[in-house]
Parts: structure tokens; C-alpha cells; sequence
């Protein structure tokens, strides 16, 4: 990837346009394949488009800009399932996500839920307990929580799995 420093203000526009107007659809569809969701598939297109034009790079080998974009696109579905998971996990985990328009007792349920989470999160033994905080409270990587208790990866990602496992679990017998 190069950054056309020389060429005009004009000239990149048109580039761009172009490489646009070329690939979008590609790069739509590839998203579109991993996410089934058209509102997010142009959202993950645009995000990378965007991300170009800021950048200022363009691509002049246009293998590359196929390798280039069918990348991106493939880690904005990343990124975006990345987020998505921790943001749903986290709203699990908090008293301040209650489903609105429902009954009170659904909302009382909720509540039940959600202590019920807590007091088994609570009765994790260590360091599963920690790492798993320190992944959904904190919202820390799994790089991030290896160096700061000196694990490895490979640990934390045992540790995580194990919890989501038993949470699951557990969730399922409360709901039967």
C-alpha cells in the first residue's frame, strides 16, 4: 500500500471514487457472507472505505487492493463480532440493562437473573474468578490479563472457557 503524496487533491478523489464505485460490492458481499446482516455489512463497507480515505492510502497494483480490501473486510467482521460478543456479555452482567416495556415481573425475573450470575461469579475459585472479571468488567484482552497475572494465554483462555461453560450451565437450569 502506497501513499500517493505527489499526485493532486483532485486525483486522489477520483482514485478513490473509482476504487469505490469498483469495490464496494465485493467488499459488501464478503461482509455481508460473515455477518447475514445488511445493516452491518454496510456499516463494516463504510468503516472501510472511510478507514482508507483518512489514511490517505491508495492502492496503485490492483491484486493488491483485492488482497488489501478482502483483509480489511474480514477484519472488520472480526472486530465487530469482537465487540459484539463483549458488549453482550457485559450487558448480562449489569443491573442497569433491565428490558424495558415488560412486566414487572419479568423485570423481577431479570433481576433474579442477574443476582443469580453475580453469586456464581462470585463463587469461582481463583483465578478463574479474576481472570473472568478482569475479561468482562474490565474488558481486557486476554493478552492483557496474561501479562498483568503472568499467565499465559493459553491459561486464561482455559479459564474463560471453563466459567462461560458453567455460567451457561447454570442459566440453563434456572430457566428449566
Amino acid at each position: 500500500m502506497s501513499s500517493t503524496g505527489s499526485n493532486t487533491n483532485s486525483e486522489k478523489e477520483a482514485f478513490f471514487q473509482q476504487l469505490f464505485k469498483t469495490y464496494w460490492k465485493k467488499v459488501y458481499n464478503l461482509c455481508y457472507l460473515y455477518t447475514s446482516d445488511v445493516g452491518i455489512s454496510k456499516d463494516l463497507t463504510q468503516n472501510i472505505f472511510l478507514s482508507l480515505w483518512e489514511r490517505n492510502f491508495l492502492l496503485e497494483d490492483q491484486d493488491a487492493i483485492e488482497k488489501y480490501l478482502s483483509r480489511a473486510a474480514k477484519y472488520q467482521v472480526l472486530n465487530h463480532f469482537r465487540k459484539f460478543k463483549k458488549v453482550e456479555l457485559t450487558a448480562v452482567f449489569t443491573d442497569n440493562n433491565l428490558p424495558s416495556g415488560h412486566h414487572p415481573e419479568d423485570n423481577i425475573h431479570y433481576k433474579e437473573i442477574l443476582t443469580n450470575i453475580q453469586q456464581e461469579i462470585e463463587a469461582l475459585h481463583e483465578p478463574a474468578r479474576t481472570i473472568f472479571k478482569l475479561s468482562r468488567e474490565k474488558e481486557m484482552s486476554y493478552k492483557e490479563i496474561a501479562l498483568h497475572l503472568g499467565l499465559s494465554i493459553k491459561t486464561v483462555e482455559f479459564h474463560i472457557s471453563k466459567v462461560l461453560k458453567r455460567l451457561r450451565k447454570h442459566l440453563n437450569v434456572i430457566e428449566k
